[in-house]
């Protein structure tokens, strides 16, 4: 079960989960609440789902009421609704998330998100015992972003070595990108200028989105773009390993340093 070495682990892929970045770079991207779960309501979740196999000695079908409860609270404490995620990704690969989203404004619909099956959440959580680490849950006030304002930015030896459009498979050509492309990457360049310093490793994969530079809790527009009114913001990290999907790029050839999207 354990997919990497003791040493990759620690020091290139748990340093980019959200409850280990520097409070710079937290400062610099979304809200995140702690949901501070224990193990055991996390096994609670497991004990739901089709990898239950994966934990030994689980019993099925464990009660969830804690869970939901500590969700709840969450959602209180937000005011309002919310994407929950580990500190490692989401679980977005779960049948919830594939059919009702990952919008979650009910306990319930947490809980659902961790026990529909999500591989990603039941690997994570295993390569944490795995690792004699302790996962964590957080909440994030939800926020619609649209799958042109998304790029991923690749930093190696503490350089911006690569920026590409995140979604070219489903969106494909973007015409606002297209348009806008050059002040598009100069926005993402001087946000990243401005993260170098803080990035806790050399090597490193950033997800930025555009946000409109008057309020960065609000969603982007085409308009806002058009008019030249937004910056960027970090939305998650991601280790710098060929296991990380490399958008426009590939693992079979050096970065070169350019802004690639879908013409």
């Amino acid at each position: 079960m354990v997919p990497w070495s003791l040493e990759t682990f620690w020091e290139r892929i748990a340093p980019t989960f959200i409850e280990n970045w520097p409070q710079a770079l937290r400062e610099r991207s979304l809200p995140a609440l702690d949901l501070q779960v224990p193990w055991d309501e996390l096994l609670a979740a497991m004990s739901h789902s089709k990898y239950r196999g994966w934990f030994p000695n689980l019993q099925p079908h464990l009660s969830l009421d804690a869970l939901e409860e500590r969700i709840d609270a969450g959602l209180a404490q937000i005011g309002g609704p919310a994407f929950l995620r580990l500190g490692s990704r989401s679980p977005k690969d779960g049948l919830q998330a594939q059919q009702f989203g990952l919008r979650i404004e009910h306990g319930h619909q947490g809980v659902r998100l961790l026990t529909s099956d999500s591989r990603r959440a039941a690997f994570d959580i295993r390569c944490a015992m795995d690792y004699s680490t302790m996962p964590r849950l957080f909440l994030r006030p939800w926020r619609t972003i649209p799958t042109w304002s998304e790029f991923r930015c690749f930093i190696q030896g503490g350089e911006v070595v690569g920026i590409s459009q995140y979604d070219f498979r489903d969106l494909g050509r973007s015409e606002i990108i297209v348009q806008h492309a050059e002040r598009i990457e100069a926005v993402l360049r001087e946000a990243l200028a401005a993260m170098l310093p803080e990035f806790h490793l050399p090597d490193i994969i950033a997800d930025l989105i555009l946000v409109p530079n008057e309020d960065d809790r609000k969603e982007i527009t085409k308009d806002a773009v058009t008019n030249n009114r937004f910056d960027a913001m970090l939305l998650e990290l991601n280790p710098f390993i060929v296991q990380t999907n490399p958008a426009l790029f590939t693992w079979l050839e050096p970065f070169d340093r350019r802004f690639r999207f879908i013409h």
